[in-house]
């Protein structure tokens, strides 16, 4: 049974390995469009603005959550020294 490299059996000398690794390796010129592909891509995504929107709504839902657990802890401490005050009196 062949291997992957067109060889049966024993494991092959290393020249022999390198010609066929050399032999198969891809053209210069496939990786340059491959390289200018990711460049491409990058680009597009630093001219996206759409993220930018989603940030600045998440800033605001973040300043607003903010906002309500400091008034409901300010509610709380005010609440629980009007029914502190209520037990004593009653009790």
């Amino acid at each position: 049974m062949a291997n992957s490299l067109g060889r049966s059996g024993d494991a092959m000398p290393v020249e022999e390995y390198l010609h066929v690794v050399k032999r198969r390796w891809r053209p210069a010129t496939v990786q340059k469009s491959e390289t200018s592909a990711m460049k491409l891509l990058i680009g597009r995504f630093a001219k996206d603005k759409s993220g930018v929107t989603a940030i600045e709504y998440s800033l605001i839902a973040a300043f607003a959550s903010v906002s309500i657990v400091a008034g409901a802890f300010a509610i709380g401490t005010t609440l629980s020294a009007t029914f502190a005050t209520l037990a004593a009196a009653a009790g």
